[in-house]
């Protein structure tokens, strides 16, 4: 038995080798009876994580004995759970030679051979293996169209018959398709000023303010908007209150989220008690490869001690707004002409502009917010509607007088035709202007190299020339002037912006001949009469029996070079010798003779036509100024496009309709000179944007929507909509702000009393003359507090009267006690639930208290809402009816009138239509964070799955609130809500 089990495994082995070797010859396309699929062949994921099982069958398949079979997978979307071996393919027994999943390599894959030991083959269809997978990073989109097709692919397979023959066949991948998850944004983050409103009790005091990261519904924030930190300034009265310190992320809410702990931009938080504000900024840092868990909840991000510096003897005493916000960040520089010229800037609304930097067509002044003087100014807001529903919120700088001028002429004037000859060419050792031997200076005189007789382009582009006038050295009384011919002495190529020189325009100038020390010195640099940069060359007599030509290696090369051009100084002859700055034959003797020969140069006028040149430019001087102006002679003017650096102060204007104002039509010439024919007089505006969350696309989001504060959301690259477009560096997040306030203290100069509720914390009291307190829930016990005092000094054994009155304005009672040593006394009420609608007392209920002192009765009055701790105001299913085995996705929709934050269980229950329940789901929510009398609202979601054997055909949801749950000792916080729905005789 032994030798024969040896036997079969050496077979299988044998086989599974056999059949790695037919990979690589095995086709894999080539369509054949015999399959290897996946079933299901497509599968579709809807959810984030949503798992499935795919099952790989061999399919109508004849004698088979092994298979050897590879797959991979896609990580970025699919991630593996498990597998199972079925093996419904082969005869038993069976052998695995490989069973390997490869979860660590980058390419994961999974790698299957198994042969029967059994020496039948099998015949038929049968499973393999099943693989169970989860799907991840589906695509966000509200389009249903939008998807990710990905492949669980068969990378090789090989099947074999009983004679270890190939069976040919066609492998099938499987195709999983990962749906769009739908963009359901829920609200967006705001900071809280935390309390609402704090009233100081006395001069001196130290309090504390925070500011409280939640969502825009005053629920939790959701970990949607992954907050990676904050920039926020707060602002504050500094004739009422300083700020003594700040400390941020107080109670490590936030900080909990990063592995990496907090990078505080602003160590310590920046406190200005002249300017009034504190800034804060910090930020998450997460782990390795960006781990975190994305923020969520309720977060403490800062808090700042305050001391009241003032106190009042009037009441009400003074109070100022605490305020979130941050200095408003401009983005760029814009200019914006007016299209009809100019506008009447007491009536802007609905004029026509264009941007005339950006040139991104016609805009229409929408709407426009006055700084009060009547007319467009700085500082002014106004909106821009553009095209394809654009528009833009601006900040005016400045309004100017804008003129759109086109270059007509230009008249380039004193063009010198430079030397391009190189250095060594004017060096001219022998090369003199004659080819006489030289014994005399005389033997130079000659015409000599010409300087120039290139090409050139002028300032501006070349449309047709007028006129060209050569002036040729020396430009004294005798100087020569020719106007040149176009054909003969230049061509013009205006499709390159250039002039070309026919001829060369040089002349000959006679050779000057000077004597040391007597016409001239060489204590100093020799002084000459013509262009030194003309200078063909130079030869001298050292009358001591030699003589020879000065060497001009190039400009400022020391010996033997001995002379050179110095543009700075054109009318001296400029050397090495002139000084005496070296010896031996480099230094040229006192008494010297020397001649300079000349090569003229030429300077050229140039008068010609422009191609049309566009500029816009602003006046510089007031809007107002420019209206009176006259004539635009020795006035500036800034071009702010397409050249902003450029400016013009005009030398000369053509008033071609004689109105004695710049109109179109009529002419400018600035230095250059360049004349500009004047196209466009307009009402010109130098703007800022102000910067908003997203603005690529009006129907983003949040298009048009501007930061308050600055709160940064983590970088999501996978994310295509707004505010994060695909960015991989973090973005401006929409948010929201609700400011607090603070209330000086009250200093009563005579006899006073203040009510308020003992059982409530600092800030939700109603402590402070007429302050309101936070709500109270059914049976719930009122503990009215007193305060007696006579300029702030407790009046001891008073007698205080306390009335109550429900919302229906009907006494409930009064109630009587003594004040005690320090002023203070109390009662305690508790609130109604006749049996009879007890919800008639819902609503504003009243508190009045007396007390006589120094005979004078004095009194304070408070408020306080009566309500459910939580409502719900409604509830739905996202189906009216459904399958066996759907889920029921179930939204809450409720609010409560709470000040202070309760936590609060809701509970879904689901049962059948015989009453049999069949699904549970719960969550626990903060509520509260309402202004008196007013509801914080929000929403929650729960989900039960409708089990295969709940009863058709009605199905009841029941939905509460609790304070805990009942088997903690908890109880319901408002009436049931229900929901019926269909269930249906049908699968999902």
């Amino acid at each position: 038995m032994k030798l024969k089990m040896e036997k079969a495994i050496s077979i299988a082995l044998a086989m599974t080798l056999l059949l790695s070797a037919m990979i690589m010859i095995t086709p894999k396309v080539k369509a054949q009876a015999t399959t290897v699929t996946f079933v299901p062949g497509t599968t579709d994921i809807y959810t984030e994580g949503e798992d499935f099982i795919v099952t790989c069958w061999i399919n109508d398949v004849t004698n088979l004995a092994g298979y050897d079979i590879q797959i991979k997978w896609d990580t970025n979307h699919l991630t593996y759970i498990n597998h199972t071996l079925i093996n419904d393919c082969l005869i038993s027994p069976t052998f695995e030679t490989k069973n390997i999943v490869n979860t660590s390599d980058p390419i994961r894959y999974y790698w299957l051979a198994s042969a029967t030991l059994s020496g039948t083959g099998f015949d038929g269809s049968g499973a393999v293996f099943e693989m169970a997978f989860y799907g991840v990073n589906l695509p966000w989109s509200n389009n249903p169209a939008v998807n990710i097709t990905t492949y669980i692919e068969f990378v090789d397979t090989a099947l074999a018959d009983v004679p270890a023959d190939p069976i040919p066949h066609t492998a099938t991948d499987g195709i999983v398709v990962l749906h769009a998850k739908p963009i359901i944004i829920p609200p967006v983050p705001m900071l809280v000023v935390d309390p609402p409103t704090y009233s100081a009790g006395a001069i001196g005091e130290t309090f504390e303010i925070s500011v409280i990261l939640m969502g825009a519904d005053s629920g939790p924030l959701d970990a949607y908007w992954d907050v990676a930190g904050i920039d926020v300034m707060m602002h504050f009265n500094t004739t009422l209150m300083e700020a003594l310190g700040a400390s941020i992320d107080p109670d490590g809410d936030f900080v909990a989220f990063w592995p990496g702990g907090l990078f505080n931009l602003t160590e310590p938080p920046e406190i200005d008690n002249v300017a009034g504000t504190v800034r804060v900024a910090f930020m998450g840092i997460p782990g390795t490869g960006g781990a975190h868990t994305a923020p969520n909840g309720f977060m403490k991000m800062f808090s700042v001690t305050f001391n009241a510096t003032t106190e009042s003897t009037s009441f009400p005493p003074p109070s100022a707004p605490i305020t979130l916000q941050n200095p408003m960040a401009y983005t760029g520089e814009y200019v914006f002409g007016s299209m009809p010229g100019l506008i009447d800037i007491t009536s802007p609304v609905g004029t026509a502009w264009t941007d005339v930097r950006g040139g991104y067509g016609t805009y229409t002044l929408a709407s426009w917010t006055d700084n009060t003087d009547g007319e467009l100014s700085t500082s002014d807001q106004f909106i821009m509607d553009g095209p394809g529903g654009y528009y833009f919120d601006y900040h005016i700088e400045d309004v100017t007088g804008l003129l759109n001028l086109t270059l007509a002429r230009s008249l380039t004037t004193d063009l010198w035709v430079t030397n391009s000859m190189t250095n060594g060419g004017i060096g001219n050792w022998g090369l003199p202007g004659s080819t006489i031997v030289p014994t005399s200076g005389a033997a130079f005189n000659g015409y000599g190299l010409p300087n120039w007789t290139g090409n050139f382009t002028l300032a501006y582009p070349i449309a047709s020339v007028n006129s060209i006038t050569a002036h040729y050295l020396p430009f004294t009384g005798d100087e020569y002037t020719a106007v040149l011919t176009e054909g003969v002495d230049y061509a013009v190529h205006a499709d390159d912006d250039l002039i070309e020189i026919l001829l060369p325009l040089d002349v000959q100038i006679i050779n000057e001949h000077w004597k040391d020390g007597v016409n001239n010195s060489l204590n100093g640099w020799p002084w000459i009469n013509y262009m030194a940069s003309s200078i063909q060359s130079v030869y001298v007599d050292f009358n001591n029996g030699t003589s020879r030509f000065g060497v001009n290696n190039g400009f400022q090369v020391p010996p033997p070079g001995e002379w050179w051009y110095e543009p700075d100084w054109p009318g001296e002859l400029e050397g090495w010798w002139a000084l005496g700055y070296f010896s031996g034959p480099f230094t040229w003797p006192a008494g010297s003779d020397w001649w300079v020969n000349y090569t003229a140069c030429t300077v050229i006028d140039v008068d010609y036509n422009t191609d049309p040149y566009t500029v816009f430019a602003e006046y510089n001087g007031t809007y107002a100024d420019f209206l009176t102006l006259t004539t635009p002679v020795n006035e500036t003017f800034n071009e702010v496009f397409p050249m902003p650096f450029n400016s013009y102060t005009f030398e000369d204007f053509t008033d071609s309709d004689t109105s004695s104002s710049i109109t179109v039509g009529d002419f400018m010439q600035s230095p250059g000179p360049a004349i500009f024919r004047v196209d466009g007089v307009h009402t010109g505006l130098r703007v800022a944007r102000k910067p908003w969350i997203c603005e690529d696309d009006p129907a983003d989001e949040f298009f048009g929507v501007a930061p308050i504060v600055s709160i940064a959301g983590f970088p999501q690259p996978d994310m295509e909509f707004c505010p994060w477009h695909n960015y991989d560096f973090s973005v401006p997040l929409p948010h929201e702000v609700r400011n607090g306030e603070f209330i000086s203290a009250f200093k009563s100069l005579g006899g006073f009393i203040d009510v308020y509720v003992c059982n409530y914390p600092e800030g939700f009291k109603g402590e402070g003359f007429q302050a309101p307190a936070d709500m109270f829930w059914p049976q719930k016990e009122v503990m009215l507090c007193a305060n007696v005092t006579y300029a702030g000094w407790p009046e001891q054994r008073k007698d205080v009267a306390f009335e109550v009155k429900d919302p229906h304005g009907v006494p409930w009672g009064i109630w009587y006690n003594r004040t005690d040593e320090y002023g203070m006394t109390f009662v305690r009420v508790r609130l109604p639930w006749p049996c009879d609608d007890p919800e008639y007392y819902f609503g504003v209920w009243k508190v009045w208290a007396t007390v006589d002192v120094a005979c004078v009765v004095v009194n304070d009055t408070m408020e306080f809402k009566y309500d459910y701790k939580v409502r719900i105001f409604n509830a739905e299913t996202d189906k009216t009816e459904y399958k066996h085995c759907e889920d029921i996705h179930v939204t809450i929709y409720y609010g409560s009138q709470a000040m202070q934050l309760y936590p609060i269980v809701f509970t879904i229950t689901a049962v059948d239509d015989s009453g049999v329940p069949f699904g549970f789901d719960y969550i626990l929510v903060e509520v509260g964070g309402a202004e008196y009398c007013t509801y914080a609202n929000g929403t929650v979601q729960l989900t039960v799955h409708v089990e295969k054997w709940a009863r058709p055909t009605l199905g009841t949801i029941y939905i509460g609130a609790l304070n805990g749950f009942p088997q903690d000792g908890g109880s319901a916080e408002t009436p049931v809500f229900t929901i019926t729905f269909g269930i249906l005789a049908e699968w999902a």
